[in-house]
């Protein structure tokens, strides 16, 4: 399984390794072990039925690249030689950081004033696992007892729930600081 998912595995440790991350054979192998590991954890489901075990690999392995790509696409990496006025202790504003602080804070409180309204206790049991110290999806999958594809479900819903009370907060901010 290993040797015919490797190039597909390969191709993808070079598009990571082209926006920052980690590339490379060893990269690739990880890749592949990792998307067999978790598939066969129950992490990622797989219909036997629907497509073969190298075709959900491969298919995960080109998900789970396309979306570190991604995420190191928006992630602005500091270069600390280029611009050392940004890693200055002093430019770090303590005052707005403890005002963002709080505003997290009474936000994941809206949050779940929110999800208790609407009764989606699942949410709540996704936000109860972070506050246990999940870290993982399956970290998560286990403190919630919830399956990979309910997870991915809820996990919309707690998304789409924790937009709608940001624009709220945003919508009253700006209500607020208005002459």
């Amino acid at each position: 399984m290993l040797r015919r998912c490797l190039p597909v595995a390969t191709r993808c440790a070079q598009w990571i390794a082209q926006c920052g991350g980690m590339g490379g054979e060893l990269r690739a192998r990880e890749l592949v072990q990792d998307a067999l590991a978790d598939t066969r954890m129950g992490m990622l489901a797989w219909d036997p039925e629907s497509k073969p075990l190298e075709a959900h690999i491969i298919d995960a392995i080109r998900w789970r690249a396309r979306d570190e790509s991604r995420q190191r696409q928006r992630t602005v990496w500091l270069d600390e030689a280029r611009a050392p006025e940004l890693t200055d202790d002093s430019a770090w504003d303590r005052e707005q950081a403890e005002a963002e602080s709080e505003r997290g804070v009474r936000l994941l409180a809206e949050l779940r004033e929110r999800l208790t309204r609407h009764g989606d206790h699942e949410a709540l049991e996704i936000l109860h696992a972070y506050d246990e110290g999940a870290q993982t999806k399956a970290d998560i999958l286990s403190i919630a007892n919830l399956s990979s594809m309910t997870y991915e479900r809820v996990r919309a819903r707690l998304c789409w729930h924790a937009r709608q009370v940001k624009r709220a907060s945003e919508a009253l901010r700006e209500e607020t600081s208005e002459p």
